[in-house]
Protein backbone atom coordinates (compact mmCIF):
# COMPACT_ATOMS: atom_id res chain seq x y z
CA UNK A 1 0.00 0.00 0.00
CA UNK A 2 1.11 3.54 -0.61
CA UNK A 3 1.38 5.96 2.28
CA UNK A 4 -1.46 8.34 2.88
CA UNK A 5 -1.22 11.69 1.01
CA UNK A 6 -2.97 13.28 4.00
CA UNK A 7 0.00 12.78 6.33
CA UNK A 8 1.91 15.96 7.10
CA UNK A 9 5.10 14.01 7.61
CA UNK A 10 6.29 10.50 8.27
CA UNK A 11 8.46 9.59 11.28
CA UNK A 12 12.11 9.00 10.49
CA UNK A 13 13.84 8.37 13.80
CA UNK A 14 12.96 5.51 16.15
CA UNK A 15 11.61 7.83 18.84
CA UNK A 16 9.33 9.56 16.36
CA UNK A 17 8.14 6.22 15.02
CA UNK A 18 7.32 5.07 18.55
CA UNK A 19 5.20 8.18 19.12
CA UNK A 20 3.52 7.77 15.73
CA UNK A 21 2.67 4.16 16.58
CA UNK A 22 1.40 5.25 20.01
CA UNK A 23 -0.98 7.71 18.36
CA UNK A 24 -2.31 5.07 15.98
CA UNK A 25 -2.61 2.43 18.69
CA UNK A 26 -4.43 4.75 21.06
CA UNK A 27 -6.76 5.90 18.30
CA UNK A 28 -7.55 2.29 17.37
CA UNK A 29 -8.44 1.47 20.97
CA UNK A 30 -10.71 4.51 21.21
CA UNK A 31 -12.49 3.69 17.95
CA UNK A 32 -13.01 0.10 19.10
CA UNK A 33 -14.57 1.37 22.33
CA UNK A 34 -16.76 4.22 21.10
CA UNK A 35 -16.71 4.32 17.29
CA UNK A 36 -14.98 6.49 14.74
CA UNK A 37 -17.38 9.41 15.17
CA UNK A 38 -16.45 9.73 18.84
CA UNK A 39 -12.72 10.01 18.21
CA UNK A 40 -11.42 13.37 19.44
CA UNK A 41 -7.82 14.50 19.06
CA UNK A 42 -7.73 16.24 22.44
CA UNK A 43 -9.01 13.13 24.20
CA UNK A 44 -6.57 11.04 22.18
CA UNK A 45 -3.63 13.17 23.27
CA UNK A 46 -4.64 13.01 26.92
CA UNK A 47 -5.08 9.26 26.82
CA UNK A 48 -1.74 8.76 25.08
CA UNK A 49 -0.02 11.15 27.49
CA UNK A 50 1.33 13.41 24.76
CA UNK A 51 0.75 17.05 23.73
CA UNK A 52 -2.06 17.46 21.22
CA UNK A 53 0.48 19.21 19.00
CA UNK A 54 2.21 15.87 18.57
CA UNK A 55 -0.92 14.53 16.92
CA UNK A 56 -1.14 17.48 14.54
CA UNK A 57 2.55 17.12 13.77
CA UNK A 58 1.59 14.12 11.65
CA UNK A 59 -2.13 14.47 10.99
CA UNK A 60 -3.78 17.73 9.86
CA UNK A 61 -7.23 16.62 11.02
CA UNK A 62 -9.31 13.73 12.32
CA UNK A 63 -10.09 12.46 8.82
CA UNK A 64 -6.40 12.13 8.04
CA UNK A 65 -5.85 10.23 11.27
CA UNK A 66 -8.69 7.81 10.54
CA UNK A 67 -7.45 7.22 7.00
CA UNK A 68 -3.89 6.57 8.16
CA UNK A 69 -5.12 4.19 10.83
CA UNK A 70 -7.32 2.31 8.36
CA UNK A 71 -4.43 2.05 5.91
CA UNK A 72 -2.13 0.74 8.62
CA UNK A 73 -4.64 -1.96 9.48
CA UNK A 74 -5.17 -2.88 5.83
CA UNK A 75 -1.39 -3.25 5.47
CA UNK A 76 -1.31 -5.47 8.56
CA UNK A 77 -3.97 -7.67 7.00
CA UNK A 78 -2.20 -7.82 3.64
CA UNK A 79 0.90 -9.13 5.40
CA UNK A 80 -1.12 -12.26 6.25
CA UNK A 81 -1.94 -13.06 2.62
CA UNK A 82 0.05 -15.92 1.11
CA UNK A 83 0.26 -17.54 -2.28
CA UNK A 84 -1.00 -21.14 -2.59
CA UNK A 85 1.48 -23.61 -1.09
CA UNK A 86 1.48 -26.00 -4.06
CA UNK A 87 3.90 -24.78 -6.76
CA UNK A 88 1.68 -26.24 -9.51
CA UNK A 89 -1.31 -23.95 -10.22
CA UNK A 90 -3.10 -26.83 -11.94
CA UNK A 91 -3.47 -28.55 -8.57
CA UNK A 92 -4.86 -25.53 -6.72
CA UNK A 93 -8.28 -26.02 -5.17
CA UNK A 94 -10.47 -22.98 -5.76
CA UNK A 95 -12.74 -23.52 -2.76
CA UNK A 96 -9.78 -24.02 -0.42
CA UNK A 97 -8.04 -20.87 -1.66
CA UNK A 98 -11.22 -18.78 -1.37
CA UNK A 99 -11.82 -20.11 2.13
CA UNK A 100 -8.25 -19.23 3.05
CA UNK A 101 -8.51 -15.66 1.78
CA UNK A 102 -11.98 -14.94 3.17
CA UNK A 103 -11.09 -16.66 6.43
CA UNK A 104 -7.98 -14.52 6.83
CA UNK A 105 -10.05 -11.35 6.43
CA UNK A 106 -12.82 -12.56 8.73
CA UNK A 107 -10.30 -13.50 11.42
CA UNK A 108 -8.57 -10.12 11.10
CA UNK A 109 -11.89 -8.28 11.40
CA UNK A 110 -12.77 -10.29 14.51
CA UNK A 111 -9.35 -9.66 16.09
CA UNK A 112 -9.36 -5.93 15.30
CA UNK A 113 -12.77 -4.52 16.27
CA UNK A 114 -11.85 -1.00 15.22
CA UNK A 115 -11.02 -2.03 11.66
CA UNK A 116 -14.55 -2.19 10.17
CA UNK A 117 -15.46 1.27 11.46
CA UNK A 118 -12.12 2.69 10.37
CA UNK A 119 -12.56 1.25 6.92
CA UNK A 120 -16.04 2.73 6.55
CA UNK A 121 -14.91 6.13 7.84
CA UNK A 122 -11.90 6.22 5.52
CA UNK A 123 -13.87 5.23 2.44
CA UNK A 124 -16.56 7.79 3.25
CA UNK A 125 -13.86 10.44 3.54
CA UNK A 126 -12.71 9.96 -0.05
CA UNK A 127 -9.25 11.17 -0.95
CA UNK A 128 -6.80 8.32 -1.47
CA UNK A 129 -8.98 5.86 0.43
CA UNK A 130 -10.42 4.44 -2.80
CA UNK A 131 -7.04 2.77 -3.39
CA UNK A 132 -7.04 1.18 0.05
CA UNK A 133 -7.61 -2.35 -1.23
CA UNK A 134 -5.18 -2.15 -4.16
CA UNK A 135 -2.66 -4.40 -2.42
CA UNK A 136 -5.18 -7.15 -1.83
CA UNK A 137 -6.47 -6.88 -5.39
CA UNK A 138 -2.93 -7.18 -6.75
CA UNK A 139 -2.35 -10.27 -4.60
CA UNK A 140 -5.36 -12.08 -5.99
CA UNK A 141 -4.68 -10.90 -9.53
CA UNK A 142 -1.28 -12.61 -9.25
CA UNK A 143 -2.95 -15.84 -8.13
CA UNK A 144 -5.39 -15.63 -11.03
CA UNK A 145 -2.55 -14.99 -13.48
CA UNK A 146 -0.76 -18.14 -12.36
CA UNK A 147 -3.93 -20.20 -12.50
CA UNK A 148 -5.31 -18.94 -15.83
CA UNK A 149 -2.73 -16.93 -17.80
CA UNK A 150 -4.92 -17.18 -20.92
CA UNK A 151 -7.44 -14.78 -19.39
CA UNK A 152 -6.62 -11.15 -20.29
CA UNK A 153 -4.82 -9.24 -17.56
CA UNK A 154 -7.48 -6.53 -17.37
CA UNK A 155 -10.16 -9.20 -16.85
CA UNK A 156 -8.15 -10.88 -14.09
CA UNK A 157 -7.65 -7.49 -12.45
CA UNK A 158 -11.41 -6.85 -12.56
CA UNK A 159 -12.12 -10.26 -11.02
CA UNK A 160 -9.64 -9.53 -8.23
CA UNK A 161 -11.17 -6.11 -7.56
CA UNK A 162 -14.68 -7.56 -7.38
CA UNK A 163 -13.49 -10.27 -4.97
CA UNK A 164 -11.72 -7.98 -2.51
CA UNK A 165 -14.33 -5.22 -2.57
CA UNK A 166 -17.25 -7.60 -2.09
CA UNK A 167 -15.55 -9.58 0.70
CA UNK A 168 -14.51 -6.41 2.51
CA UNK A 169 -17.94 -4.79 2.17
CA UNK A 170 -19.93 -7.82 3.33
CA UNK A 171 -17.67 -8.73 6.25
CA UNK A 172 -17.55 -5.08 7.32
CA UNK A 173 -21.34 -4.95 7.25
CA UNK A 174 -21.54 -8.09 9.38
CA UNK A 175 -18.96 -6.83 11.86
CA UNK A 176 -20.72 -3.52 12.42
CA UNK A 177 -24.19 -4.99 12.95
CA UNK A 178 -25.95 -5.48 16.30
CA UNK A 179 -25.00 -9.19 16.43
CA UNK A 180 -21.47 -9.11 15.05
CA UNK A 181 -20.28 -12.18 16.96
CA UNK A 182 -23.08 -14.31 15.57
CA UNK A 183 -23.35 -12.71 12.15
CA UNK A 184 -19.69 -12.73 11.13
CA UNK A 185 -19.32 -16.55 10.88
CA UNK A 186 -22.57 -16.83 8.90
CA UNK A 187 -21.62 -14.08 6.48
CA UNK A 188 -18.12 -15.57 6.17
CA UNK A 189 -19.62 -18.81 4.85
CA UNK A 190 -21.90 -16.94 2.45
CA UNK A 191 -19.02 -14.84 1.11
CA UNK A 192 -17.01 -18.00 0.43
CA UNK A 193 -19.96 -19.46 -1.51
CA UNK A 194 -20.54 -16.19 -3.39
CA UNK A 195 -16.92 -15.73 -4.47
CA UNK A 196 -16.42 -19.41 -5.32
CA UNK A 197 -19.41 -19.39 -7.66
CA UNK A 198 -18.28 -16.12 -9.22
CA UNK A 199 -14.75 -17.38 -9.91
CA UNK A 200 -15.49 -21.01 -10.80
CA UNK A 201 -16.17 -20.45 -14.53
CA UNK A 202 -12.76 -18.82 -14.90
CA UNK A 203 -10.46 -20.47 -12.34
CA UNK A 204 -12.32 -23.57 -11.11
Amino acid sequence: MTSSPTLRRRPVQARAQARFDLILGTAAAMVAEAGAEALNTNHLARRAGIPVGSVYQYFPDKAALLTALAQAQVSAFEARLTMPADPDPARWNLVAEVEKGVGALADFVAENPAFPQLYLAARAGGGGAAAMLDGGAAHFAAIFAARAPQIPAETRALHARVVVESAQALLTLAATGPDAAGELPRVRAEVVALITRYLAPFYG
